[in-house]
């Protein structure tokens, strides 16, 4: 790697009302609170004109390929990139699981190592806006030189590293290591949204905002508060 953009990311949990610790976030309904959230993704270049393009939502708990909601995006005007973008309303503090499709969803993003995304996270906490970049689909061919995320995660209590929570970058994914470790590479020139989530429920979820280089290594030391 040519250089190492050091991102120091000391994250505390938000004590708003409603935050939980909970290993499946409730699904909507009418009494839920609820924000908007947009979404800008950029395309690859050579991504057909004519395609419509859209975000996936998808539900772990009864399998990636069921239960998707798809939400089609439109092309931002005047952008100078291929962006697209879709504002959505979802509940406070639901982690969102979701990928990119095209071609009335069926064609999958895959990442620089031509592997299908399996899917990305935001975690709700306010409205705001996130942006992500699509590595590549999967019938077109695309070479691009890519950076990566690297560092260790600790607990806020203790300072000792985390072991096995799952990373989430630009559609890739890793768990923390024995230590809290993580790698995260083959991710595209740019900001991405870097998200820590517990799966077995320990953790309070958090994100934060990554600027990735070609050809280097961003260093994140995150620390996460305890449930």
């Amino acid at each position: 790697m040519k250089t190492t953009l050091k991102i120091i990311l000391v994250l505390s949990i938000l004590t708003l009302l409603g935050s939980s610790c909970g290993l499946v976030t409730p699904p909507p309904n009418a009494t839920s609170a609820t924000v908007e959230i947009t979404f800008y993704v950029e395309v690859p270049q050579d991504t057909p004109q004519s395609d419509d393009i859209y975000l996936s939502v998808v539900d772990e708990v009864t399998g990636l390929d069921f239960n998707i909601q798809d939400h089609a995006l439109k092309k931002v005007r005047d952008a100078d990139k291929n962006i697209y973008q879709v504002t959505l309303s979802l509940p406070l503090y639901t982690v969102l699981k979701y990928r990119y499709t095209r071609q009335s969803a069926a064609i999958l993003e895959h990442n620089s190592a031509n592997e299908p995304v399996r899917y990305r996270m935001y975690y709700v906490t306010g409205a705001g806006e996130t942006r992500d970049i699509i590595s590549r689909w999967a019938d077109v061919p695309q070479n691009q030189d890519t950076g990566q995320i690297s560092g260790r995660i600790t607990d806020q209590t203790t300072g000792q590293g985390i072991p096995g929570l799952l990373l989430s970058a630009g559609g890739r994914q890793t768990f923390t290591t024995a230590n809290g470790e993580f790698l995260l590479s083959g991710l595209p020139a740019g900001i991405h949204n870097l998200v820590a989530y517990a799966p077995d429920g320990k953790y309070h979820t958090e994100q934060q905002g990554a600027q990735v280089a070609a050809q280097s290594n961003t260093r994140a030391e995150l620390s996460l508060t305890p449930c």
